[in-house]
């Protein structure tokens, strides 16, 4: 389980690496944390958006996105490796 100074450091890697970013494309590894919500529904909703702020809650990372809605990460047992790509702008 990652301790809260992990969380925070992938929090910031967030904000360096992607801020701004266009979300164009969301591949779905394991659809069991969506509980109800299709991985191609879930997919389709973040596509197009950009993230505009990253914050934390205890161990839960919160993705704000230009739509206003935001996304909520747990990172669970592993903190994850960087698996994101930019071009911001």
């Amino acid at each position: 389980m990652p301790e809260l100074p992990e969380v925070e450091t992938v929090r910031r890697d967030l904000r360096r690496g992607v801020s701004g970013a266009l979300i164009d494309r969301v591949e779905v590894l394991d659809d069991r944390p969506l509980r109800d919500s299709p991985a191609g529904v879930f997919a389709r909703s973040l596509r197009g958006r950009r993230f505009t702020g990253f914050a934390r809650r205890g161990k839960y990372l919160l993705c704000t996105l230009s739509s206003g809605e935001t996304l909520v990460i747990h990172l669970r047992m592993t903190a994850p490796g960087k698996r994101w790509s930019s071009t911001c702008g």
